[in-house]
């Protein structure tokens, strides 16, 4: 207790150095505390759901290596499950944006069209009333609704008595037949993009003429004691038995078997895991800093440390004093350092929505574990160093005012240290920016810039004929393109840059493919203009045109990369193509009257695929995105979503973002990293540059005689800053020489981060010895400047 408090009166008479050590310390800990809440919500919990280890997401892909993450259809996930004995529940869903009246308003909402077996699967029950039964996954029979809890709580105000009754979905009456529990968790929204509002059972046909609509997604629950590997290996058995026996809709297609967890942060795992470790690096800076600072304060303490051995102190009672005083430290850095931990959890739960399970971080016993631990950590590093170098000063020589400044060697190798880390970082925020830059510049086959985009969604019962959906479309771009400031307006089945996608076989005349090579292009639902809208290139041929309407000839346009596959070196313009039809209905050939250049649809890192578009009124959808251009301005998005409602005063336009936001949010897996790196880089390039001041300053404190008598006999302000920038650049290159071979391997850990450069881009390598070099220049610039100043007499005399 009596060092304790000698610690605490020695840290209050130095506040500058007690703040800036403390500060240091806070930044460098709660990085590596806040990044660790990450590290453990996304990767380390578990989801909230009953033995989640045992949950598996079930995706289409083309080969089973691949990473890809196609949708499927109901009818062989049936197959999968009845045909293989790994699974203990197996269930589809998609999403869909129901419409809610009541009480003579209406809202668009988020809902989950869903299995019988999905509640099953996760393991819920209700918390009112019950769930989904088999016979109301029929289409005459799935008029019912079961409610999250938030929104029984916030549209009918917790009333037991909603359980039972009927409520307006979608212009429909629809029975309420339970009620989920407050603490249900819906999929993450690499499954469902935003948590869903109600579920409603998803009607769909099992049977082979469904075989090749994939447009839902699967989720199942593994058998007790059935391993991944081994689902896979029963799925890919039971895959090539459908290639064998439905060649048309099966040949090619496979199921990719992934872990839930693992399939949620599949897309940012990578970038967590570098960030923790570049956050570490900031610690570790951080303690070698915040030791450096230490040591240099030793200097004025070697007198007093003298004394207490002279008195009678041992070697362990100053280290004890010395570990205490870097403890203190430590703990402060830590309030601090949580303090900023809590802060930052805000903007990590608000990236949720875009990097799932992010929304679940938090400061939890693991998390706090985890922050002692590292404290613990930060005060052995800061405290033991100096503590060693206490112990090998001599009492007598202290006294006696001939004891160097301590520490000097290991001051050295702590700057040195310093160096090395900000050139790791350096060079990953080189490889990043210029992955970033290179995936900006990428040209991603269409212009959506400043134009508004929304979506819209029919209700089917209200819009059951499909030419009450063309009269729909038809009269709202009407509307749109006769607002002020509109200069054009469109729709499209699929927005490019979204997840969503519709992608089925197609027949070619006059070509015949083997069984899994036909083409299988995404197919998009478009209205005359879209390419203008768009800024979509027509390379051959023409566009949708007004006059393709339902009772006008079929027509299709084929983007290059589909020519290719098809027609390579021929002329598509004339050929013709059919798409499936369902039983029953009409599938006339489609010829194909335009060839248009390739979109990325997937992702401006994804390659273009190939893809054909055909007039809506020719397939009319009850879902589209809605595109408006303005006259060099932005739209008024009041204005559009009052249009729609003009059309059909129960609509209600949803996502409306500005086209910028979606590109923004194509780059967000790139950008987040790259920034983060960045300021990393920076704050311990800074450190560094600190570190490098001490060094320098110390070191002309200490040559102070020296260079008095250089100046004695004749040497000049350059000669003495020569010599002192020598010193500095020694330093830099010892740092940098480790820092470059260290980064060397280090940057194969961003190769899945990467666009369109090397892991070992020269360029960015160059960045680290350019940005050292400045740092380093600026932090010997204001001792360089003292030691030219030094008068000879004075330095002699003060010896």
């Amino acid at each position: 207790m009596t060092d304790l408090r000698r610690a605490l009166r020695t840290l209050a008479r130095s506040p500058g150095f007690t703040f800036a050590a403390v500060a240091t310390l806070a930044l460098g800990i709660g990085g590596c505390t806040l990044l660790f809440s990450a590290v453990h919500a996304s990767l380390v919990r578990p989801l909230p759901y009953p033995e989640s280890d045992r949950l598996v997401v079930l995706w289409g892909a083309r080969d089973i290596g691949s990473v890809e993450r196609s949708q499927v259809s109901v009818t062989e996930i049936e197959d999968y499950r009845a045909g293989t004995e790994v699974f203990a529940d197996v269930a589809t869903f998609t999403e869909y944006r129901p419409l809610l009246s009541v009480d003579d308003s209406s809202e668009r909402l988020v809902g989950g069209l869903v299995s019988d077996a999905f509640f099953r699967v996760l393991g819920v029950e209700a918390e009112r009333g019950r769930l989904f039964v088999p016979e109301e996954q029929l289409e005459d029979r799935d008029d019912v609704v079961v409610l999250t809890h938030g929104l029984w709580v916030r549209r009918f105000g917790a009333d037991p008595s909603i359980v039972g009754s009927t409520i307006r979905v979608n212009l429909r009456d629809h029975q309420v037949v339970g009620i989920l529990p407050a603490d249900f968790a819906a999929l993450p929204s690499s499954l469902m993009d935003h948590p869903p509002d109600l579920y409603r059972p998803l009607a769909e046909s099992y049977d082979n003429d469904s075989r090749g609509s994939r447009h839902v997604r699967a989720i199942a629950r593994l058998l007790p004691g059935v391993g991944r590997a081994e689902a896979q290996s029963a799925v890919e058995v039971v895959a090539a038995r459908l290639a064998a026996e439905y060649p048309e809709d099966s040949a090619g297609v496979c199921l990719r078997v992934a872990a839930l967890q693992a399939d949620a942060v599949a897309g940012y795992r990578q970038a967590l895991l570098v960030l923790m470790t570049a956050v570490a690096l900031v610690l570790l800076v951080a303690c070698a800093n915040v030791a450096h600072l230490i040591l240099a304060r030793m200097a004025p303490r070697q007198g007093e440390l003298a004394v207490r051995t002279a008195l009678g102190a041992s070697r362990g009672r100053l280290a004890r004093l010395l570990v205490l005083e870097s403890g203190l430290l430590a703990l402060a850095g830590a309030a601090g350092g949580l303090a900023l931990a809590r802060l930052g959890l805000v903007l990590l739960r608000g990236l949720g929505e875009r990097f799932p399970l992010l929304d679940r971080t938090s400061l939890d016993p693991a998390v706090f574990l985890f922050a002692v631990g590292v404290t613990a950590l930060a005060a052995t590093l800061m405290g033991l160093l100096p503590a060693w170098q206490a112990a090998r000063t001599d009492p007598a020589a202290a006294l006696a005012g001939g004891a160097r400044i301590a520490g000097r060697g290991a001051r050295r190798a702590l700057v040195v240290t310093e160096v090395a880390a900000a050139a790791v970082l350096l060079v990953g925020s080189g490889l990043t920016l210029r992955s970033l830059w290179r995936l900006q510049s990428v040209d991603p086959g269409f212009d959506v810039g400043d134009k508004l985009t929304a979506g819209v969604w029919l209700p089917y019962s209200a819009y059951a004929e499909p030419a009450s959906r063309i009269a729909f479309f038809d009269a709202l771009l009407e509307r749109v393109d006769a607002l002020p400031g509109v200069r054009s307006a469109a729709v499209t089945s699929v927005l490019p840059l979204g997840e969503n996608f519709d992608r089925a076989s197609i027949e070619v005349e006059d070509r015949e493919f083997p069984d899994g090579d036909e083409p299988q292009p995404d197919r998009y639902a478009v209205s005359p203009g879209y390419l203008e809208v768009m800024g979509i290139q027509v390379l051959r041929g023409r566009g949708i045109e007004p006059t393709d309407r339902e009772s006008t000839p079929p027509v299709a346009l084929v983007s290059r990369s589909l020519a290719e596959q098809i027609w390579p070196g021929e002329d598509p313009i004339g050929r013709r193509i059919q798409l499936p039809a369902d039983p029953g209905e009409e599938n006339p050939w489609r010829e194909v009257v335009g060839l248009v250049e390739d979109v990325r649809q997937y992702g401006l890192d994804v390659a273009p695929t190939p893809a054909m578009y055909f007039p809506y009124t020719q397939f009319p959808m009850t879902y589209v995105s809605l595109i408006v251009a303005g006259e060099g301005g932005r739209v008024d998005a009041g204005q559009v979503a009052e249009a729609a409602r003009e059309v059909d005063p129960d609509q209600a336009l949803f996502d409306l973002a500005t086209g910028d936001v979606l590109l923004r949010r194509a780059t967000e897996r790139h950008r987040l990293p790259s920034l983060v790196l960045t300021v990393l880089a920076g704050i311990v390039l800074g450190m560094a540059a600190i570190g490098l001041f001490g060094v320098v300053a110390l070191g002309v404190a200490e040559r102070r005689r020296e260079i008095g008598v250089r100046f004695a006999l004749g040497a000049t302000a350059g000669d003495v800053g020569r010599a002192v920038l020598g010193d500095v650049s020694a330093l830099v290159a010892l740092g940098l020489a480790v820092g470059l071979g260290l980064a060397w391997p280090a940057a194969l850990l961003l190769r899945g981060l990467l666009f369109g450069i090397e892991t070992h881009d020269p360029v960015s390598f160059a960045f680290a010895p350019a940005g050292l070099a400045l740092a380093a220049l600026l932090a010997a610039w204001i001792p360089v400047r003292r030691a030219a100043r030094i008068d000879p007499m004075d330095a002699l005399r003060s010896e």
